[in-house]
């Protein structure tokens, strides 16, 4: 989602940025193994509530509103639905930003990450991660399985290093603005532009050789 669906690379960071704050040190230590990413998600949160004592999920939402979505995605995605493919976010980004981008296109299941909040509506330092960014690959598999779908008839889209886990359980992949080499060479193809109707062409070739 984060960086293919939008032009935002991270809607954790989208969030950091409007609050003022920063949450490098804690993303280091998720990378180096010393804390899991449930508890590095903990963490993101509360800084929030650090700073401003409460926040509410509609002020939350409303930052998130801003995120601008890639050129002809509606369009783009809907053409694919309409094929007979299945669409499925798997994102370490913010459920509420996949929930809002899923009234603009259906999707037919999203794994995104939850903030919790209270009876009032105020976040609380708390969270769900059902999508680990490093076990990305492991979360396909499992979605494979539960929609019968072999690897041969599976296309993964991402940008990221933690994205290119999932191109070893993809019999197709496309790096979508890559963000650094490996994700490059981990790709069969490799697409660059800020309309996502790019991908179309890409996506037609796949098909073909599918024989969908």
């Amino acid at each position: 989602m984060d960086g293919v669906l939008t032009n935002e690379v991270s809607s954790w960071e989208y969030l950091h940025r409007a609050f003022g704050v920063s949450n490098k040190s804690n993303w280091d230590l998720y990378e180096r193994d010393r804390i899991s990413y449930e508890e590095f998600l903990k963490s993101d949160v509360s800084l929030w509530l650090d700073k401003f004592g409460k926040v509410s999920e509609r002020t939350v939402r409303g930052i998130l509103d801003k995120i601008e979505l890639k050129q002809n995605l509606k369009d783009t995605l809907s053409k694919i639905r309409n094929s007979g493919i299945k669409i499925i976010i798997i994102s370490g980004g913010i459920y509420w930003l996949a929930e809002k981008i899923n009234t603009i296109v259906s999707f037919d299941d999203i794994y995104a990450n939850c903030i919790l909040v209270d009876s009032n509506g105020f976040l609380k330092k708390d969270g769900f991660a059902p999508v680990d960014p490093k076990k990305k690959g492991d979360l396909l598999e499992k979605i494979q399985g539960i929609y019968d779908i072999r690897d041969e008839n599976t296309v993964a889209v991402g940008d990221s290093d933690h994205d290119a886990l999932m191109f070893d359980h993809a019999a197709f992949s496309i790096a979508f603005n890559p963000s650094s080499r490996n994700v490059t060479d981990s790709a069969n193809y490799v697409v660059f532009g800020e309309n996502f109707s790019v991908i179309t062409e890409v996506l037609e070739n796949i098909q073909k050789r599918m024989k969908i």
